[in-house]
């Protein structure tokens, strides 16, 4: 599959290595039980599992997160430079400019 870089089998274990930017291992589990490969129905299988996933949703979530737009950038150099101006200093660029959100 795609995606897939080392599949090593240890024992009664199989150790996947592969691409998250390619696939996940959401894609994966599907071809793994229809191998028959799926992983454990045990109870501490089953919350490791789960937590991988979640791990991954977050690892993913992160990546797109750090994908900063123009306008983002933009942005957070205008509040950076406005926050270091004395107290009272108006900006003398036009009003539409001025328009920002503190976060």
């Amino acid at each position: 599959m795609p995606g897939v870089n080392d599949v090593v089998p240890a024992g009664r274990i199989l150790r996947l290595r592969y691409d998250l930017h390619r696939v996940t291992l959401r894609e994966l589990l599907p071809h793994l039980r229809a191998a028959g490969n799926a992983p454990s129905s045990a109870l501490g299988w089953r919350w490791r599992t789960v937590l991988w996933l979640l791990t991954e949703d977050v690892q993913i979530e992160r990546k797109r997160a750090r994908q900063i737009d123009w306008d983002t950038l933009v942005r957070d150099i205008y509040q950076s430079q406005y926050r270091h101006r004395r107290h009272g200093r108006r900006d003398e660029r036009p009003q539409h400019w001025r328009k920002y959100q503190t976060s």
